[in-house]
């Protein structure tokens, strides 16, 4: 395990292919799949913040969500100031770990919506605010689901393990031939779980 020292830390989009490559990957080995949605209705994409751990030179990203105040333990809640607030949080529970490659910057300049940019830029800087108290609850969370501490979190959160594999294959594959690159069958929406309300839940998409 690696001390955290990012270059950039920044809000990030992921490429779809990787995270249905991720999504089945947990299916066929518990059933159910906690690696959150990133894609929603109107082509609304929902960002990663990170990354906010490093475990042998896999890095972690974990999702903002505009749900607020569930599970402090696992998860920070964005608050920002001014005269309209925005709220938001961090669901260390879902952390994926993501390759370069499959990582998009978001430009927060590229942004049409004005009140959208805003809120995504105060969002922005409350995270980097709070880097060290964020990558704290990132590595508090991983232990906690790797060592198996909390019965109830465990069915509730992406097998950190599992997936840290699966991102070395997919890298791996990425260096090879193209033809060669993992597939992953898509996963229809009644195949999903319904993880929200139950628990940790699901992951709320973003409302910007």
């Amino acid at each position: 395990m690696s001390k955290n020292s990012f270059a950039k830390i920044n809000f990030y989009y992921v490429d779809n292919e990787y995270i249905s490559f991720l999504k089945q990957a947990e299916m066929n080995s518990r059933g159910f799949t906690c690696v959150p949605n990133i894609q929603y209705a109107g082509n609304s994409l929902k960002f990663v913040y990170g990354a906010v751990l490093e475990i042998y030179n896999v890095k972690f990203f974990v999702p903002v969500s505009s749900q607020y105040g569930k599970h402090k333990e696992f998860n920070l809640d964005i608050k920002t100031k001014g005269k309209v607030k925005y709220k938001g949080s961090l669901r260390f529970p879902y952390m994926i770990p993501v390759p370069n490659s499959c990582l998009n910057p978001l430009i927060i300049d590229d942004i049409t919506q004005e009140k959208r940019k805003i809120r995504t830029a105060k969002e922005l800087a409350f995270c980097r605010k709070n880097k060290d108290k964020i990558e704290r609850m990132a590595l508090h969370t991983y232990e906690a689901v790797t060592k198996g501490v909390n019965p109830k979190l465990l069915t509730n959160s992406c097998d950190f393990k599992l997936l840290e594999q699966k991102c070395l294959e997919y890298e791996m594959s990425l260096q090879q031939e193209p033809s060669s690159a993992p597939t992953a069958e898509p996963i229809l929406p009644n195949e999903l779980p319904e993880l929200d309300g139950q628990g940790f839940g699901g992951i709320g998409g973003m409302s910007a």
